[in-house]
């Protein structure tokens, strides 16, 4: 399979004040950190290439390894998906100890388990892709008032109005193929189905949630319900 290239991240001051709002609610994300101790590879923090980079690299390190213990807020997309591919072909199971949560990304690489085993205090966030380096340039392009209002998003323009159509099928797309891949490993389709049944964020344009629908924070109990965990530690 092509390894997808990370997303790069770009500094627009003109609309960094909206990009910061739809970051704040955020807990930071350090770093990926890594340790095997016996057959369990534990990993914590955020999602990204390196992830990727050490399970395709450190084979030696691995060959015990037959769970994946997960803490993490999320990262990037594209590589969460690729990494919960490898998890799904080696076979491991993936478990959500005591004290630790699993976020966005991250959801995806815990669904790669063939067992997946939670601790009943934690909980799950789920939400859609977001939009990209290339939305913020359209948006930049197409919705901000330059003359008149600069930094202010007019979304009402006709111009403006099409892009954001155009973005949410992007992202609309996106989110259920990630989902898509999520169910061959067993999850319940409904789980898509009923995230994507919630009402639309009213403030969904100021804090650049594209997908419109907000956050869900599943519970453990919630998560057997949906087959994306299949029982408890």
């Amino acid at each position: 399979m092509s390894v997808p290239a990370p997303l790069k991240f770009i500094s627009i001051s003109i609309i960094g004040c909206f990009f910061l709002q739809a970051l704040a609610a955020l807990p930071a994300l350090a770093q990926g950190n890594f340790q095997v101790k016996g057959e369990t590879l534990y990993f914590s923090g955020k999602v990204g290439s390196d992830f990727y980079d050490f399970m395709a690299y450190e084979a030696p390190q691995l060959k015990k390894v037959r769970q994946l213990s997960l803490n993490s807020y999320g990262g990037n997309l594209d590589w969460s998906l690729a990494i919960a591919q490898k998890v799904r072909a080696y076979g491991w199971d993936t478990i959500i100890e005591e004290g630790q949560v699993c976020a966005s990304a991250c959801v995806f690489i815990f669904a790669a388990g063939k067992e997946r085993k939670i601790h009943p205090s934690t909980w799950f966030g789920i939400h859609g892709a977001r939009g990209s380096a290339g939305f913020m340039k359209q948006l930049e392009a197409e919705c901000l008032d330059q003359s008149r209002n600069p930094g202010l998003l007019e979304s009402t323009s006709p111009q403006c109005a099409e892009v954001l159509k155009q973005w949410h099928s992007v992202v609309v797309k996106t989110t259920r193929e990630a989902f898509t891949l999520i169910e061959s490993f067993g999850v319940s389709k409904s789980l898509f189905l009923h995230y994507m049944q919630f009402p639309d964020e009213t403030d969904w344009l100021d804090a650049l949630n594209i997908l419109k629908k907000p956050d869900w924070v599943l519970s453990s109990s919630e998560a057997l319900q949906y087959s994306l965990a299949t029982g408890f530690l």
